[in-house]
């Protein structure tokens, strides 16, 4: 088979029309994946702060006064306790990694929508249904990866106040450049390997981000060039106060998705995989 690869233009053209007609429910998929994800960052907070409190004052029967003390004690910690926002980072991390499961389910949703499948709301807990513990090895590399990246620019922005000179807010700015600069390519390689995942099920999880490194050799700049033709749909979609996104993401997801096939059909003939 001769190789072909979509233009940018093609591949959205491609989503626009297996979309057609089938946004409410990946918006209901997008809203409930959302929904468990704010709660689950919630739950964490709320019992890591009553933890905190307990831990430093005995716990009894408080009167409304002395509720009102500990909500300015846990104010108090969050402002200027380092190791309470540490630990709290990191809690916060932990539940990223969790949730970031539900990556295998969304593609697996988009995979079926862009092929014309059934789809059904279920299939964004596939990742937790199936192949749990591979899934949340790729979930771990792809939190991992970013935080590791922009950790500099997180701790410089911890430790300068909001009333610093103009000069270390410019150097918070340039280290996020930089942090930026390194993590791109790093997550261009990582991009593919959910759907790698459903794909290739009895790959290691280490096999799977190999093979999506091998695959993204030479296509970085393709893919980033469509994300970055986003950008004016992403920004108008802020003037909606994030509203859009509820259009927009879908809109991406299977443009992504296109890519990942046409990519997968395009490839070299000594790769061996199955295509949809």
């Amino acid at each position: 088979m001769e190789n072909s690869f979509l233009s940018s233009a093609e591949l959205k053209a491609k989503a626009k029309e297996a979309l057609a007609g089938k946004y409410g429910k990946f918006i209901l998929a997008i809203l409930v994946v959302d929904l468990i994800t704010l709660a689950a960052k919630y739950i964490v907070t709320l019992f890591f702060s009553m933890f905190a409190i307990m831990v430093e004052i005995p716990f009894n029967e408080y009167t409304v006064e002395e509720v009102q003390q500990l909500t300015s004690y846990l104010a108090y910690m969050q402002d200027h306790s380092v190791w309470y926002n540490a630990i709290n980072y990191v809690l916060q991390i932990g539940v990223d990694i969790f949730t970031s499961v539900f990556n295998v389910g969304i593609w697996l949703f988009c995979l079926n929508l862009a092929c014309g499948r059934t789809l059904k709301i279920t299939d964004v807990f596939y990742g937790f249904r199936n192949q749990m513990g591979k899934s949340l090895c790729l979930a771990a590399v792809l939190t991992l990866v970013g935080q590791i990246c922009y950790l500099p620019s997180n701790i410089l922005s911890y430790l300068i106040r909001n009333d610093a000179p103009w000069v270390w807010i410019l150097s918070i700015l340039l280290l996020y450049v930089g942090c930026t600069i390194i993590y791109v390519p790093i997550s261009l390689s990582i991009s593919q390997m959910f759907l790698l995942l459903l794909d290739f099920p009895g790959y290691s999880a280490k096999e799977l981000i190999k093979l999506s490194a091998h695959i993204m050799k030479g296509h970085k700049g393709r893919l980033f060039y469509i994300q970055l033709s986003f950008l004016p749909l992403i920004f108008l979609s802020l003037l909606t106060f994030g509203i859009g996104n509820l259009w927009l993401i879908p809109y991406m997801n299977i443009t992504y998705t296109f890519f990942f096939l046409n990519l997968m059909q395009a490839r070299d003939a000594t790769l061996s995989v199955p295509t949809y």
